[in-house]
């Protein structure tokens, strides 16, 4: 059960990665240039970090709660994706980093940093409850 589990979140790290990547690419090429500060590698570690995170909580999560545990593995992870976009929020991008961005820009583009990294955020989540089904037939168990 836990391979599936854990299978389920590699699929989701490496579609939420192709996606964030091509988010990140498109965004880089076409509005502002961000990838000094935020690179494909981080952006692909993020996703697989987070995406093997859910699959590890989802596994305990409904081996404790058998009945129940779906639905609150799911508040959970929508409750700290929508926190994590606190983090852009207070993030600062390094002055040498943020001299480089503005020299490729203009002066005062790290105010559309968050812009850029905020839907990134949502790609994991997205494609684990796109995949889900695609697992586990049984969704709702006695609620």
């Amino acid at each position: 059960m836990f391979r599936t589990y854990l299978f389920l979140g590699i699929l989701t790290a490496t579609l939420a990665s192709v996606g964030a990547v091509g988010y990140a690419s498109f965004f880089n090429k076409n509005l502002f240039d961000f990838s000094l500060a935020l690179g494909n590698v981080s952006i692909v570690a993020a996703c697989f970090v987070s995406a093997i995170l859910m699959s590890i909580g989802a596994f305990f999560i409904n081996k404790a709660m058998p009945k129940r545990g779906e639905i609150i593995f799911n508040f959970l992870l929508t409750s700290v994706t929508f926190l994590s976009i606190l983090v852009p929020l207070k993030f600062q991008i390094p002055p040498v980093i943020l001299a480089q961005i503005t020299a490729v820009n203009f002066e005062g583009v790290e105010g559309f940093f968050p812009i850029f990294v905020i839907p990134m955020h949502f790609f994991p989540a997205m494609m684990w409850y796109s995949l889900r089904p695609l697992f586990f037939k049984n969704t709702t168990r006695g609620i």
